[in-house]
């Protein structure tokens, strides 16, 4: 199943200039919500993310905080939401 983007909502903002002077304009704002990754059962890490590509996030964040060495350790990852469980095939 491909996963929906989204697209970041526009808003009205003001802007303020360095001559002080401020205006009012639309402009594009990612969403942020807050993810949690479970790793094995047990919760990891709550961040603020733009919630796309989460499955990739989780894996470059396990891998970058040193719970997987390789991909390939990865047995499942399922997306729920703004949660994201793993299992993995070494318990760490």
């Amino acid at each position: 199943m491909k996963e929906k983007k989204r697209l970041p909502k526009n808003v009205k903002v003001k802007v303020f200039a360095q001559e002080g002077l401020n205006t009012e304009k639309f402009m594009s704002v990612p969403e942020g919500k807050a993810i949690t990754i479970f790793l094995n059962g047990k919760e990891v890490v709550a961040l603020l993310a733009t919630p796309v590509n989460l499955k990739e996030l989780t894996v470059g964040f396990l891998w970058a905080e040193g719970f997987v060495d390789n991909i390939d350790e990865v047995e499942e990852l399922i997306e729920e939401d703004n949660t994201v469980h793993v299992k993995t095939r070494k318990k760490k």
